[in-house]
């Protein structure tokens, strides 16, 4: 069993000891594993599974070379402690391999390194920016912005622009096109890829806009209108001037002619009624007396003043 000073000396001397056990063997370290490069717009981004350290925080170093002749040289990633590096490529042309190493202390780990890469080839390049769509009679402007800003040793992009169906599609090297002569008060929809070096990008979102009637179409319509209300205008005095010079055909048809109910005729055309030649005869021979009807007032007024004459 150790005694109280030994126990004080080991804690005391340990940690030279391990960075001595270090030393002869320096490869102690696992070596990052799942290496993956992603590029999007020539932003390159190299990432692994981050390494457990054994004493303290592990940092990493990262290195590139060219496959033909395997000079490795170093990048803006060193003494890092995340699992990730951005980096540029020596040409956006050239093939290249990365490596990268755990390190702490004077631990170190082996290099692991990633397969062959090729920014022009394996990056992905985003769609157009900024689309504005806008529509003026029978005609549509579309501008957008590249993917990204150019640099001085790119060339210029391609763009496809789709409308309609991925049938219809029109190539041009500028970022503003205009479609002409298209159909009045239709919507269209667009989508727009960019290509570099061959390399096609991803298609935009979908930008519909809607075109107007132009001034053509605008003046006919005004002419076909002016004709339309100058034609009713024509058929309302027409119809009054037939109405007033017809109007008692009008009226005959607009008012049937007037019959005896059916009851009154079944009277007439009985044989047992007094025609109106017997009706006059009858009262020439026999005259009818004329009946005076006064109420009570009346006959007291009458006796009043009778009384009053012969008194």
């Amino acid at each position: 069993m150790l005694s109280l000073g030994e126990w004080l000396l080991f804690l005391f001397l340990w940690r030279p000891l391990l960075s001595a056990v270090g030393e002869g063997f320096s490869l102690s370290l696992p070596a990052p594993q799942n290496l993956t490069i992603k590029s999007y717009n020539f932003q390159n981004v190299l990432s692994w599974s981050p390494v457990k350290g054994i004493n303290g925080p592990v940092f990493y170093r990262v290195q590139r070379c060219l496959p033909s002749d395997r000079t490795w040289e170093k990048v803006n990633c060193r003494d890092i402690t995340k699992p990730e590096c951005d980096f540029e490529s020596i040409k956006n042309s050239l093939r290249i391999i990365l490596r990268v190493r755990a390190e702490e202390g004077n631990l170190k780990s082996e290099w692991s390194e990633t397969d062959s890469f090729v920014a022009q080839k394996d990056t992905i390049i985003g769609p157009p920016r900024k689309i504005n769509v806008t529509s003026e009679a029978n005609t549509i402007l579309i501008s957008f912005l590249p993917p990204f800003e150019k640099r001085s040793n790119f060339s210029s992009f391609d763009y496809t622009i789709y409308w309609e169906n991925s049938e219809n599609k029109a190539q041009t090297m500028n970022t503003v096109h205009k479609f002409k002569d298209l159909k009045e008060r239709t919507t269209y929809c667009f989508r727009i890829q960019a290509k570099l070096h061959g390399l096609e990008g991803e298609k935009s979102g979908i930008h519909c806009a809607k075109t107007t009637i132009t001034d053509g179409t605008r003046i006919l319509h005004c002419i076909l209108i002016f004709i339309f209300v100058f034609l009713m205008l024509a058929l309302v005095f027409l119809l009054l001037m037939i109405i007033r010079k017809y109007q008692n055909i009008i009226k005959s048809f607009w008012q049937p002619p007037l019959t005896i109910p059916t009851h009154y005729t079944e009277d007439l055309n009985d044989p047992e009624m007094i025609t109106i030649e017997e009706f006059h005869n009858s009262a020439a021979e026999d005259p009818c007396e004329i009946i005076s009807v006064t109420s009570k007032a009346e006959d007291d007024t009458i006796l009043t003043s009778f009384a009053s004459e012969h008194s």
